[in-house]
Formats: structure tokens, C-alpha cells, sequence
């Protein structure tokens, strides 16, 4: 089964526009970022440290998306590349939708490609078809982690969220 409508990036199924499939690494969009260290005072005279604990605030997160593309012949190959590096080189933050986590999105930039396995032809299974593959390990960074959080949580007395 093709993975259409799993993934997609700035509205564009990666799958049936790209010929991306996200072999793994998707579960880095739920890993929770690192904390900000918050403004602090180490007090010569006093035990411990004291620390500004009235707002959490987060860094980036980076995350590592192990793809593949396929493509049917070389030229839909370099057309397919050539077309998925031109949307990470827009500008701006990347829109990323995870249709698995709920059709999450997640707002990203491109940092680099730490690998890549140059293309191959193979036989597809299920159809007999040949195709051109490559594999390639994106990195991306999530800059303002819960940018898409619209929710507000408000709890009752007995402790119940609300969520709005």
C-alpha cells in the first residue's frame, strides 16, 4: 500500500508530489524540547541556588527524518529532488503535517542532510514496477516548539482539565 495522505509539507502530500516516504523519525515531533535556563542567583551566603521558576520557556528541537524517495525513471528522480529542495529553500518556516499524530503540523526549517545512499533501481513487490530509490537522513529544526498550540488548559477544583 503507497503511503498517500500520510505526510505532507506546506499542503503538498509528500508521497504522490515528492515520492517521499518517511521511513522513521517521525516520533520526534512528540519528543518534548529542552528547557531554557531560567535566570538564576547562586548566593554565596544561602545553600542551593535560586531560581525563576514563574515560566518555562523552551529551545528548538531538532529533529532526524530517515526518507526515502521513489521515483519511476532517473528524471523523475532529479524532478522529484530538485522539487521537495525547492519547498525547504522558500524561507520561512516549513509547515509538516503528521496525519498519524492527528494531522498535527509542525513548523520546521531545514538544517542539513546528514546522509545519503545514491538511487538504485528495484522491483516493487505488489506490482512488479521498477523503480529509482534513494535513501537520506534529513535534519530539521523545530524553532518555536508549540507554535500550532492554540489549546488553553483550565482546571477545576477537582483537579479536571478543561480543554478550550
Amino acid at each position: 500500500m503507497l503511503p498517500q495522505g500520510k505526510w505532507f509539507i506546506n499542503g503538498k502530500d509528500l508521497y504522490s508530489t515528492f515520492g517521499i516516504i518517511i521511513e522513521s523519525g517521525t516520533d520526534g515531533f512528540l519528543k518534548w524540547p529542552d528547557a531554557k535556563e531560567g535566570i538564576s542567583r547562586n548566593y554565596r551566603d544561602a545553600n542551593g541556588i535560586d531560581i525563576d521558576l514563574s515560566k518555562i520557556f523552551f529551545n528548538f528541537k531538532e529533529i532526524t527524518l530517515r526518507c526515502i524517495i521513489l521515483a519511476d525513471s532517473e528524471d523523475a528522480f532529479w524532478s522529484l529532488r530538485n522539487g521537495f529542495m525547492a519547498e525547504w529553500a522558500k524561507g520561512g518556516y516549513t509547515r509538516i503535517q503528521v496525519t498519524e499524530f492527528g494531522n498535527r503540523s509542525y513548523y520546521c526549517y531545514y538544517k542539513n542532510m546528514s546522509d545519503f545512499t545514491r538511487f538504485t533501481p528495484i522491483r516493487i513487490e505488489e506490482s512488479g514496477d521498477i523503480k529509482v530509490a534513494c535513501k537520506f537522513t534529513l535534519n530539521i529544526v523545530e524553532g518555536e516548539p508549540n507554535l500550532d498550540n492554540l489549546a488553553t488548559f483550565i482546571v477545576d477544583e477537582q483537579g479536571r482539565h478543561l480543554i478550550t
